[in-house]
């Protein structure tokens, strides 16, 4: 089994691999493309970019891929490139002669880029790295409900049992459910000064961003690179995520930006048929998190159309910043783990974590968001 570059020629045999995986009951699958649906490279001197590798016998066959992202980050003050990925996906799923080419696929992750961490994955992904002794962390999701009405007749992770659906559609139409809900989040809620505060969308990075990225990144010792050029890589390169950017102002002074996305769900296993704004993104100056989440969110509110905002991010001063806007904390729902020639430089994981900055836009791809 050689691990190789997807190539257009591969196309076919992918498709083959995705029927077998269908047909074996799995509901996995790899991309169907050589083309990355995320940052692609288009050019050499690009500083992020997306990669396809393929597991291929020697009847050209393939059986198993995986996704590797490439991008700059800050670690300690210093800029390097890391690697984290998506996947990978085998027909280990259905088929035990291939049971092993997960742990292969990932040993070649491992030798082609030593300083890799991940921020995701699967459960099997993350009890294969626990296996491999990473030190890693779960950390928590957070989201805020807009329209409990719609939270509790919509969000199939909320009904998933008869009692359950009838326990929320009482609280719904009864209007204890809203009542309990916008209690909840008023008692959480600490309101800071947001007078003379503009939020403004805009269609992309300029300038303003990579200014305000140099007054922020201080305060971290491991987060992306947000200067113009890597974010509008990240945010406007393929057809994930196309967010729209909420650059916040006072009085002429940028404070902050936020990056969101919208999705319309329809039947998600999770969010039903709501319609949810993802806050994939953002990058404040010092001590202004706070005042960028509520006006923010007090922004998102006004539109109309949203029923949940929900995000997910690392860094202590960030997560406190959400609480006291009110959103409720979901305990560990992603994993963050580093490779062991990142890890052996850090005293202290815990203290560590809690100084990193990894947002959604920092994690393995295109997923259900």
């Amino acid at each position: 089994m050689q691990m190789q570059s997807y190539k257009a020629e591969h196309a076919d045999a992918v498709i083959a691999m995705n029927q077998r995986l269908k047909e074996g009951g799995s509901s996995w699958g790899f991309y169907d493309s050589e083309t990355p649906r995320w940052i692609p490279k288009t050019h050499a001197s690009q500083k992020a970019w997306t990669e396809y590798h393929l597991a291929i016998d020697d009847q050209q066959e393939v059986h198993g891929g995986y996704v590797i992202k490439y991008q700059t980050i800050t670690f300690k003050s210093e800029e390097l490139t890391v690697s984290s990925w998506q996947g990978p996906v085998s027909e280990g799923l259905v088929n035990n002669r291939y049971a092993a080419l997960g742990f292969l696929m990932i040993r070649d992750i491992m030798e082609k880029n030593e300083n890799l961490f991940l921020w995701g994955g699967s459960d099997k992904l993350i009890e294969l790295i626990d296996r491999m002794q990473w030190p890693n962390r779960y950390l928590p999701f957070h989201l805020y409900v807009v329209k409990p009405f719609n939270f509790l007749t919509k969000a199939n992770i909320l009904r998933n049992s008869k009692i359950k659906a009838l326990v929320c559609d009482f609280a719904a139409y009864s209007g204890v459910g809203a009542l309990a809900i916008k209690l909840w989040q008023k008692i959480r809620h600490k309101n800071t000064n947001a007078r003379s505060v503009d939020v403004i969308a805009v269609d992309t990075f300029d300038d303003w961003a990579t200014t305000l990225w140099h007054a922020a990144k201080h305060q971290y010792q491991f987060t992306g690179v947000r200067d113009k050029e890597h974010l509008n890589l990240f945010h406007f390169s393929g057809d994930w995520p196309n967010s729209k950017i909420l650059r916040v102002k006072k009085e002429g002074h940028d404070l902050g930006w936020v990056a969101v996305k919208f999705t319309q769900f329809e039947d998600d296993h999770r969010f039903g048929a709501m319609r949810v704004a993802t806050l994939v993104d953002m990058v404040a100056l010092p001590e202004k998190e706070h005042l960028i989440m509520q006006v923010v969110l007090s922004h998102l509110k006004k539109l109309g159309d949203v029923d949940l905002v929900c995000t997910c991010l690392s860094n202590g001063t960030w997560q406190h910043s959400v609480k006291n806007c009110g959103y409720t904390l979901v305990p560990n729902r992603r994993c963050f783990a580093l490779a062991p020639a990142l890890a052996a430089q850090i005293d202290d994981f815990d203290d560590f974590i809690s100084q990193t900055h990894l947002t959604l836009i920092d994690s393995d791809g295109p997923h259900g968001f």
